[in-house]
C-alpha cells in the first residue's frame, strides 16, 4: 500500500454564504482548511470570509434562481483556481 504525505484540500462551492446554514458550514469548512468558492445574491456580504481567508476563498454572485448566474459561477469557480 503506497501512501502519500500530501493532503490535498477539497473545493467546496456553497451556495448562499451571506448568511444562515450556508455561512455557517462556509465558516467550519474553512476553519478546517479547506477551500470554498462563496456565493451570495450580493458578493459583499461574504467580504469578511474573503477577508479572513484570502488563500483559499473565491466571492462570486450567485442567485440560485436565475439559470446563468449559475453558469457563470461555474465557469469562474473552474477558471479561478489558484483561490
Amino acid at each position: 500500500m503506497i501512501t502519500s504525505s500530501v493532503q490535498q484540500t477539497r473545493v467546496w462551492f456553497i451556495t448562499g454564504c451571506s448568511s444562515g446554514f450556508g455561512r455557517a458550514l462556509a465558516q467550519t469548512v474553512l476553519e478546517r482548511g479547506e477551500t470554498v468558492v462563496l456565493t451570495a445574491r450580493n458578493p459583499q456580504q461574504v467580504e469578511d470570509l474573503a477577508a479572513s481567508f484570502p488563500d483559499r476563498t473565491l466571492p462570486v454572485q450567485l442567485d440560485v434562481t436565475k439559470p446563468g448566474e449559475v453558469r457563470e459561477a461555474v465557469k469562474k469557480a473552474i477558471a479561478s483556481r489558484n483561490y
